[in-house]
């Protein structure tokens, strides 16, 4: 296993214990790519922080509001697995 794949695990288990909830592969990078602000592949602690105080999806998590949770990764997450199949 590479270290890209490693570190792509280890931000699936993340984004599972900050949203209550399981992800696949393909949500995890939509929704990391979301804390990416400047872009380059990357995100710095202080991105991460600014995501986890402001974002949508973080919100939906602490309100208990499981529906539209996932409506909202479902809609991340469809441009990633569409990329991938072509």
């Amino acid at each position: 296993m590479d270290s890209q794949s490693t570190l792509k695990e280890e931000m699936a288990q993340v984004l599972q214990t900050v949203l209550k909830r399981e992800l696949t592969a393909e949500e995890a990078t939509a929704i990391a790519a979301d804390m990416d602000h400047n872009k380059d592949n990357v995100f710095s602690i202080a991105e991460l922080a600014q995501w986890a105080e402001t974002n949508t999806i973080v919100k939906l998590a602490e309100d208990g509001r499981e529906k539209d949770l996932n409506d909202m990764i479902s809609a991340k997450a469809l441009p990633v697995i569409v990329l991938k199949k072509e």
